[in-house]
């Protein structure tokens, strides 16, 4: 697996019913509240570093939502090749971290 960085083109595939398999719902805490989200977890490709893998979790709304203004073909320079979006890593994406220590992060 491959850790993105800014700058990094990726091919992310597009959303088909099939990615319902990956759905999943996460929780987190923030500003003393709890948060929760329904997130995909996809395999994309890191055309920047000879298509490598890269595991990303997307929120619905950038990913199934086409109607969303923050969906992800609608992302500046989002463009669709195939069965497959291809969008830079820019500001608007976040990271996570692997655990409560805020290792990778």
């Amino acid at each position: 697996m491959s850790f993105p960085t800014k700058g990094d083109v990726l091919s992310v595939p597009a959303y088909t019913a099939e990615a319902e398999q990956n759905a999943i719902e996460i929780s987190w805490s923030q500003m003393f509240r709890t948060r929760t989200a329904r997130y995909y977890v996809v395999n994309a490709q890191n055309q920047s570093k000879g298509n490598a893998d890269v595991l990303m979790y997307i929120q619905d709304r950038y990913y199934k939502d086409s109607n969303s203004n923050e969906y992800i073909g609608k992302l500046p320079g989002a463009r669709q090749e195939g069965n497959s979006w291809v969008v830079s890593i820019s500001d608007r994406f976040q990271y996570g971290q692997k655990n409560k220590n805020s290792d990778s992060r």
